[in-house]
């Protein structure tokens, strides 16, 4: 994938490719592993590692964050991260879970 990392860079940002075109062309640029190969070649920062560490240091500022929407929304919200509140010693990969999927409905996306 090194050797040909120039040849796609030139594909995607020149012929300006739609993202069915890539995906048809490099599959793998779609793959977990790829994007954190690619983000890592491209920055020399582990992609993955980074962002969990750096959601681990913000996650009681985002409960903060969560605690204060109001409405329908906030209802939501305060539904999935009560189980932090109500369960301190949940695993890390639980409190992860919990504060991306109220970071998506924050955003107003829907993961479901």
């Amino acid at each position: 994938m090194d050797q040909t990392y120039s040849y796609r860079r030139q594909e995607v940002v020149v012929k300006s490719l739609k993202v069915e075109e890539i995906l048809e062309r490099w599959p793998a640029l779609f793959t977990p592993e790829q994007i954190n190969e690619e983000f890592r070649r491209c920055t020399t920062i582990p992609l993955e590692s980074s962002f969990m560490s750096n959601l681990d240091k913000h996650t009681s500022k985002l409960l903060t964050v969560f605690s204060s929407v109001g409405g329908s929304r906030g209802e939501r919200l305060r539904l999935q991260w009560i189980e932090l509140v109500q369960n301190p010693s949940a695993s890390v990969v639980r409190k992860r879970d919990v504060v991306l999927r109220c970071l998506v409905d924050y955003m107003g996306d829907n993961i479901r």
